[in-house]
């Protein structure tokens, strides 16, 4: 009865109580150690008994770094300020080191002692954040795991890390009502457990949350449950005390409460009477401050500490009495001490005096041995310097020796080698004479083979111009048959006009006649029927690159050399055109005989001529643009009024003015002969860098600045008798090369 009367006045007394609140760190996942199965479990199973005995606040944090850490406890400092009890868990690794204790973040090295106060967080923090707090401080640490962070460090700075220790130090709080509770005895190491939590975390889910329970008792009942499930390997202690009042973590319930009997006051003013001690009047006060025994209880308190204030007189006066004996007895050892040193100082001067003695002794002795000692080291020089010559005179003899047999072994192997060379030589002799044969046979196959090449190209190019003059001459006949049937058509239409309409009198003209025209002076278009030529399949690479160069001519795409060289510039840039204006989906890249196939199958001119700005196309060629009297073409291909202008002739000679109409002489007409001055429109014309033709309407003058060496200056739009005369001039100049030597045009454009 007396037990359960105390219990309810505790209950009562915690029931008090308004604000509560609790700071959980489990650390388990450490970057720079191995981590803890069991820390983090640990924290959220205590998280949750504070959440559920009605904590204002609960801050749990798990495998949190230092500066997450330094952040919580200052938030938790501000919670903390005006609550009645603050408490803080924290489950991870601890350590010691000389003498002050800390709490290991997950993210810390420790590489040695001094990175403990920038990386660690000392015990002494948490007490200061807990200061705020009224009626109880507590701190709750399971930390006392063996620390491996402890080997690393003393691996370091063996000599500086003497003070640190794996488990934590003794602290006793400074603060009142503050209790530190340590999952081992200080300096101890803690089980960290098999099952989901610590043997001491386990013990305190299971009694510190009991209801009414004062806090000390539970932790009491902690130890007893720690002691018995690690077969006293492991103590819990707690440092601290606190006053008489009752305090639990976790208050009575209100039905208890009010089960208690304002009549049972007298009961427990009995209990507590039997009791007698002051903290259970203290207690009965605390319950009953205004009842009908609270003064009594008051009295009881007062007699108490006037006991206890005379027993606390006798004392002071028993442990003066004891600091006197002290002294005098420390006063003795002084004097003992003192006489000791003098007895000690007298012995050392008696010393030093026979050690001085025996030094200079000794160093008498020295000096004699020494000298013994040198004389002795000079007879052994000489003997060595005997010995050495005569060790001398005997390795010159022997390396005399020596040379002699090396140099007959050196003439040995010079005739070895000398031998060897001429051998060598002559293999090498046999060997160039085998290569030579074989080069001589290689190459006479190899003159045989080209001239096989030379003869099958040599069939090729006949085949190919005799099948170019079977074209040709099919081409010119059927030219005539078109040209008879249309004179055939011409006289007959005029003969069915004269029988229609008589002719005039004094018409001399006969019935019947009419005149024919005379053919174009100009060359003719690319013809625009197909070649007939040797199947494509029987010509060889050398004759088919020919062949579709042909080809490309024919359909206007190609103006060079018909030659067999296929990888040239100009031919690339001819497949690329007839690509283009065929709609190819790309340009052939090798000859074959699909690529002549398709070019024979276009019967008419597949590449459109490119003219210059200043020629018009006429009759399938590019002719320079006729202009009215009195305009020129200018460099944009427009007729305008030239300025006045003097051309000067050169020295070189005159030749015979071509007539009026632009026709050549009726001389015959040589290209070379440079003694011709005007060659006319439509003829070739020569130099020293080559020939051209003179496009029709125009006219090539030898001797005037801008010729480039290919037979004279082309001028167009004016009359020989005004170039004789110097008026102004109207000249196209080599923009593009002009004409090759075979006629075809390289392309010409106004200088």
């Amino acid at each position: 009865m007396l037990l359960c009367g105390l219990m309810m006045l505790l209950c009562a007394a915690a029931a008090q109580a308004d604000k509560r609140v609790a700071l959980v760190v489990g650390n388990s996942v450490y970057q720079h150690a191995p981590p803890l199965p069991n820390p983090a479990r640990d924290a959220q199973a205590m998280a949750k008994m504070f959440q559920k005995a009605g904590y204002d606040v609960v801050t749990a944090l798990y495998d949190v770094g230092y500066l997450d850490l330094k952040r919580a406890i200052r938030q938790f400092e501000d919670a903390a300020a005006d609550s009645d009890i603050a408490v803080v868990y924290f489950a991870g690794h601890g350590i010691e080191i000389h003498g002050v204790n800390y709490l290991i973040p997950t993210d810390a090295k420790l590489a040695s002692d001094r990175d403990a106060e920038d990386e660690a967080i000392a015990l002494d923090r948490l007490l200061t954040s807990l200061d705020g707090a009224k009626r109880l401080r507590l701190v709750i640490l399971d930390a006392c795991r063996e620390n491996p962070f402890v080997h690393k460090m003393l691996q370091q700075r063996s000599a500086a890390l003497r003070g640190v220790n794996s488990g934590l130090a003794t602290v006793e709080p400074s603060t009142n009502n503050t209790l530190i509770a340590y999952a081992a005895r200080a300096g101890a190491a803690a089980d960290d457990g098999q099952a989901d939590h610590s043997p001491f975390t386990a013990a305190l889910l299971n009694n510190l949350f009991v209801p009414a329970l004062d806090v000390r008792l539970a932790f009491g009942r902690v130890r007893d449950e720690v002691l018995k499930t690690t077969a006293n390997k492991q103590e819990p202690f707690v440092y601290g005390s606190l006053g008489g009042a009752n305090i639990s973590l976790v208050p009575a319930s209100e039905q208890s409460l009010r089960a208690v009997d304002l009549g049972q006051e007298r009961d427990d003013y009995g209990r507590v009477e039997k009791i007698g001690t002051k903290r259970a009047w203290q207690t009965f006060l605390a319950q009953y401050p205004n009842g009908f025994y609270a003064e009594l209880a008051r009295e009881n308190v007062a007699a108490i500490e006037r006991v206890e204030q005379v027993r606390d007189e006798q004392a002071r006066r028993a442990q003066a009495e004891q600091d006197r004996l002290a002294i005098e007895q420390a006063e003795q050892f002084r004097l003992q001490a003192e006489r000791d040193r003098l007895a000690a100082e007298q012995a050392d001067k008696s010393r030093l005096a026979k050690e001085q003695a025996a030094r200079a002794e000794s160093d008498r002795l020295a000096k004699v041995q020494a000298e013994q000692q040198r004389l002795q080291a000079e007879r052994d020089r000489l003997a060595a310097e005997q010995a050495e010559k005569e060790r001398l005179a005997k390795q010159q003899a022997a390396q005399a020796e020596k040379d002699r047999l090396a140099k007959e072994q050196a003439e040995q192997q010079r005739l070895q080698a000398e031998r060897s060379r001429l051998a060598a030589e002559q293999a090498e002799k046999d060997r160039l004479a085998k290569e030579q044969a074989e080069r001589d046979r290689l190459a006479k196959k190899q003159a045989e083979e080209d001239r096989q090449a030379k003869e099958q190209a040599a069939k090729d190019r006949v085949a190919i111009e005799q099948a170019e003059q079977d074209r040709l001459a099919k081409q010119q006949a059927e030219q005539d048959r078109l040209l008879r049937q249309k004179v055939d058509a011409d006289n007959a239409n005029a003969a069915a006009q004269a029988s229609a309409d008589p002719p005039a009198a004094g018409d001399h003209a006969s019935p019947g006649k009419i005149a024919m025209l005379a053919p174009p002076t100009s060359e003719p278009s690319p013809p625009t029927t197909a070649t007939p030529a040797a199947p494509a399949n029987a010509l060889s690479s050398g004759a088919l690159v020919k062949a579709i160069k042909n080809e490309l001519h024919r359909v206007g795409c190609y103006a060079g050399a018909i030659d067999d060289k296929w990888t040239s510039a100009e031919t690339k840039s001819s497949l690329d055109r007839f690509a283009k204006f065929a709609k190819l989906a790309a340009a052939p890249s090798n000859p074959d005989t699909d690529l002549l196939d398709t070019l024979r199958g276009k019967t008419d001119r597949v590449c459109p001529l490119d003219c210059g700005v200043r020629e018009v196309v006429r009759n399938g060629q590019c002719v320079a643009k006729a202009c009215p009297s009195g305009t020129a073409l200018d460099d944009d291909g427009s007729c305008t009024k030239p300025a006045k202008k003097t051309a000067t002739l050169t020295d070189e000679k005159r030749s015979p003015a071509p007539a009026a109409d632009g026709r050549a002489a009726a001389a015959p007409y040589d290209p070379y002969d440079r003694s011709r001055r005007v060659t006319p429109g439509g003829q070739m014309t020569c130099g020293p860098n080559g020939c051209e033709r003179v496009p029709v309407g125009c006219q090539a003058i030898r001797g005037m600045p801008g010729g480039h060496g290919l037979g004279g200056k082309i001028i167009c739009g004016q009359s020989a008798a005004a170039i004789e005369t110097g008026q102004t001039m109207q000249h196209f100049g080599r923009r593009r090369g002009g004409y090759n030597p075979d006629g075809s045009r390289r392309g010409y454009g106004p200088n």
